[in-house]
């Protein structure tokens, strides 16, 4: 409830572009967890459809970023 997770994952895409220069990244998250759903959103991530864990029967909602 402080913003530490917010402010984790606003560094990590802060890492991802400006250290490793990747262009994209994907997050997954369980469909039910609204809370890390509105922070993979607040660190800029869109949500992409649902995907099956391979192994698995599982489902999680798959987010993208936009360009880094």
């Amino acid at each position: 409830g402080q913003g530490y997770i917010s402010e984790a994952a606003l560094a990590v895409v802060a890492y991802a572009r400006d250290v490793l220069g990747l262009q994209t990244l994907c997050g997954i998250v369980a469909p039910d967890n609204l809370a890390s759903k509105r922070i993979l959103e607040k660190a800029g991530m869109r949500p992409a459809g649902q995907k099956v864990i391979p192994g698995s029967d599982k489902q999680v909602d798959f987010y993208l970023s936009d360009r880094l």
